[in-house]
């Protein structure tokens, strides 16, 4: 789930750099974690242009794949958020 989540982030910043400092990293470890995840899937994902980086066609077809199952994760958190420790005990 990391990886998907550092390719989304790479993906929607175009860059490496930028997507390091929301997740709090460095560019290369979030390199790393994408090129596992390019050698998972037997593709590039990504061409560098100048500072930046291109999604392949590839790389569009993952983040739309991905899309849905990111949004459902993060909708477990009002399953067990702070409010779900407010719930009576029984």
């Amino acid at each position: 789930m990391q990886q998907i989540r550092i390719f989304c982030e790479v993906f929607d910043r175009a860059g490496y750099a930028e997507a390091a400092r929301c997740l709090g990293t460095t560019p290369p470890a979030l390199w790393s974690q994408v090129r596992l995840l390019e050698r998972r899937y037997g593709v590039a994902l990504f061409r560098k242009v100048g500072r930046r980086v291109a999604s392949t066609p590839e790389a569009e077809q993952l983040r739309e794949a991905f899309r849905p199952l990111l949004a459902g994760l993060a909708s477990t958190f009002d399953l067990v958020g702070p409010s779900a420790s407010e719930l009576p005990r029984t």
